[in-house]
């Protein structure tokens, strides 16, 4: 497997069980003009660009919304502005965006405001929203690295692995394998394990034959 190859699967699994299509086919077409226009002008003017999206985002579209406070998040297009990263990313989750759970959860995360993405993530589980069980477990498990909150963490990681998550999936299977469960768990770990990267290996085959399907079509 190709370098970067598993975090591209995990990060393909999420998009494609996210509603991000279904918002964006909700938008309409007079926003998917606007989308075109504003991604015409990423490469030389991010500035128009991001006023293209923000016009997006305010007439309603949630897939701009997350856009925008990413935006703002990162000072692309416009200066670096975390309270109105916030206040996007809130807008998008009221709006229905399931991934805005993660993004909004993760500038917390990196800000310190452990109450808050706690409370994001939860409420993304309560949801049913498998990847926001896997970033919940993920963050919580970053601030606090032991075997016992490993322990506490396992249902809610499980919701995540059942669901098909597949860094859920690997934190999983390590930790059986590491005897964080018990030495009963570390074969079944094992086989957990190899076949995710079995899944891993079928998946990146699938995209380059669909790569060279589309290059060839061209």
């Amino acid at each position: 497997m190709r370098p970067n190859a598993f975090s591209e699967y995990s990060t393909s699994w999420e998009r494609d069980n996210s509603n991000d299509w279904d918002l964006w086919q909700r938008d309409g077409e007079a926003i998917h003009r606007q989308s075109e226009i504003a991604a015409s002008y990423l490469a030389n003017d991010r500035g128009k660009a991001f006023a293209i999206y923000t016009s997006m985002a305010d007439a309603g579209s949630a897939w701009a919304m997350r856009l925008v406070a990413d935006y703002f998040e990162h000072g692309v297009g416009v200066q670096k502005d975390l309270r109105m990263a916030e206040s996007y990313y809130s807008r998008a989750l009221l709006a229905g965006s399931n991934s805005a759970y993660v993004d909004f959860a993760a500038l917390h995360y990196r800000q310190g405001n452990d109450e808050k993405w706690n409370a994001i993530l939860e409420q993304g589980v309560a949801a049913g929203y498998a990847p926001a069980a896997y970033w919940l477990v993920l963050f919580r498990y970053q601030r606090n690295p032991s075997r016992a909150m490993a322990r506490s963490l396992r249902s809610t990681l499980e919701l995540a692995a059942k669901a098909g998550h597949p860094e859920a999936r690997l934190m999983l299977s390590r930790w059986k394998g590491r005897r964080v469960f018990g030495f009963r768990e570390i074969r079944q770990g094992f086989r957990e394990y190899l076949t995710l990267m079995d899944d891993a290996e079928k998946k990146q085959r699938r995209i380059q034959t669909d790569e060279k399907i589309t290059k060839a079509a061209a």
